[in-house]
């Protein structure tokens, strides 16, 4: 499980866990703005797993700290780009699995009409 912070992923990791569910589960840090954080996690998968079974992207902003061209080129690098590079990044260790799957999550973060429309719920959203 990557996170970009890793208090949160700690604490995701924690009530994962309790649930009682089988398999691996391990917390990784990645930030997808960011090439080398993205070149070490798939190091350290490679290292300490050698393949990825499921492979789920999540990762989404509204960018609600800038605003115009700057909150746009940030919502469209997190949502698209860096989702994309992420997992082109990891598919040579998910087809290294015998049942490899890949899971594409979007959510209203991934709007860029209400990202950018002060009266929707995702304008104010981190």
């Amino acid at each position: 499980m990557a996170c970009r912070d890793p208090k949160k992923s700690e604490k995701a990791l924690s009530e994962i866990q309790s649930t009682g569910i089988e398999g691996t589960l391990s917390v990784l840090h990645l930030d997808i703005e960011d090439d080398t954080s993205i070149a070490k996690g798939v190091d350290k998968i490679t290292r300490d797993y050698g393949r990825v079974d499921v492979f789920m992207s999540n990762a989404g902003t509204a960018a609600p700290e800038s605003s115009g061209r700057e909150k746009l080129t940030k919502i469209f690098s997190t949502n698209v780009i860096g989702a994309m590079l992420v997992t082109e990044a990891f598919l040579p260790l998910l087809l290294k699995s015998s049942r490899p799957y890949i899971i594409q999550v979007s959510s209203g973060l991934g709007s860029l009409s209400e990202a950018t429309d002060p009266g929707c719920p995702h304008y104010a959203a981190p």
